[in-house]
């Protein structure tokens, strides 16, 4: 693990600047103890409300004319898991501080936000303001431009890693290990709570990024998850840059996400049964499945080996996948007056698909992923359809594996979540 370390704080001291920040609510990772009587609550339904209660904003207004900072506490009903709710209530706490900075032309550094989770005596979602003087600041060493919702010993969690990003950072950076080697991911999202699937075989997640001009870096560890009878993959062919496999999943697990190397790949389950399509790598990879029962638990199966592509390796590997069983996407790649989609998805077949852009497979029934390759991402431009929805939209992430038959110089973008709703709807996800 030294030599992850030493080239994601290399990745991060050659990274460029991640553009222009904006200074956001104060963030704590606790909430603070011994608090004084609320100067003033408000409901969390009062949130969508155009503008807040006289009473409040008099009570906000009068603790910053005294010198004091605000802090906005978020509670939450007992509905829902309690990591959820945790969560939640740091959301609302950060929703509320942005509305009344904007509000009261208040600068949004004068607000601290916590969250107190859920509270047996809340009947319902509530905000509490109370008057905050900050403690002088302990010397320690920087902070990180993202904190990860650790996952607490009682609680049943999904497979996922659920990122608070600091408002002065525009991207999280994270490395993710498996056979294949090291991946770092540049995420980038506009969320300041975002969640990524994460692998359940992987034991540490190492994560950091961009923060104030300076980069930083932490680690969440987590334990493995044993692997569970039932759950199986069987590569069934390999086809030009993919490999099609399908699995067996045990009753109770409706859904599944399937590793394959450094991408996840979502699945519906039908009758214990499910297939996914997943790209090829220029190098053997491990695939396993892994899924969330009806109680909460996590489930992961034995892992299989998808051989090498034998093919030329492409500069560029894009797999879009989605959340929303009701909905398919598409992938469009375009580049100069060339455009590669479903319905011309190799040049070398299409005369106006895009030179060096193919689609390697394309989602349909209960596979929600799409991938493309690119010999030359430059000026390439990934657009992502809606093709039809009988549902409420999708929320969609398009990966990018740059360099990836280069394992010392491959590096990985991920671009969402984002919400595509409708049918014809559009997101240019990726721009030259």
């Amino acid at each position: 693990m030294k030599k992850l370390f030493a080239f994601l704080f290399a990745l991060f001291f050659a990274a460029s600047a991640l553009g222009a920040f904006v200074s956001g609510p104060v963030v704590l990772d606790e909430l603070p103890q011994n608090l004084a009587k609320p100067s003033g609550t408000l409901p969390v339904r009062l949130l969508n409300e155009k503008k807040f209660p006289q009473e409040l904003l008099g009570a906000v207004n009068g603790l910053i004319s005294s010198g004091k900072s605000v802090l906005i506490v978020g509670n939450t009903d007992t509905m829902g898991p309690k990591l959820l709710n945790r969560s939640l209530g740091l959301q609302y706490a950060i929703n509320a501080a942005q509305k009344l900075s904007a509000e009261l032309k208040i600068e949004r550094a004068r607000f601290y936000c916590a969250s107190a989770g859920e509270l047996a005596a809340k009947t319902e979602s509530v905000l509490e303001i109370f008057p905050y003087n900050p403690p002088p600041p302990a010397p320690q060493g920087p902070k990180s431009a993202a904190m990860v919702i650790e996952p607490m010993p009682d609680e049943r969690l999904s497979n996922k890693v659920t990122f608070i990003r600091a408002s002065d950072a525009r991207n999280i950076l994270f490395a993710t290990e498996g056979e294949e080697g090291l991946t770092v991911w540049e995420a980038e999202s506009t969320d300041v709570l975002v969640a990524y699937e994460f692998g359940a075989k992987e034991g540490q997640l190492p994560f950091g990024g961009t923060f104030r001009g300076e980069n930083f870096t932490r680690t969440a560890r987590f334990d493995k998850t044993p692997e569970t009878p039932g759950l199986s993959l069987k590569i069934e062919a390999v086809e030009s840059g993919y490999a099609r496999i399908s699995g067996k999943a045990p009753t109770g697990i409706p859904r599944v996400t399937v590793w394959a190397g450094p991408f996840p790949y979502p699945a519906d389950v039908e009758n214990g049964k499910f297939e996914i399509y997943a790209a090829l790598l220029p190098y053997p990879v491990k695939a396993y499945s892994q899924g969330i029962d009806q109680k909460g638990n996590k489930s992961v199966g034995p892992s299989i080996e998808i051989p090498a592509d034998t093919g030329e390796p492409p500069a560029l590997i894009a797999v879009l996948f989605w959340e929303g069983a009701k909905a398919d996407l598409d992938l469009h790649g375009w580049r100069r007056s060339g455009h590669t989609q479903p319905q011309d998805a190799d040049p070398t077949v299409s005369p106006t698909a895009a030179e060096g852009v193919k689609i390697l497979f394309d989602g349909e029934g209960g596979r929600r992923s799409s991938a493309l390759t690119a010999k030359d991402p430059s000026k390439l431009e990934i657009e992502v359809r809606c093709f039809s929805d009988f549902g409420d939209g999708a929320n969609a992430f398009l990966y990018l594996l740059e360099n990836p038959g280069d394992k010392l110089s491959r590096t990985g973008k991920i671009i969402g979540p984002r919400k595509i709703l409708g049918e014809g709807s559009r997101w240019f996800a990726l721009k030259p």
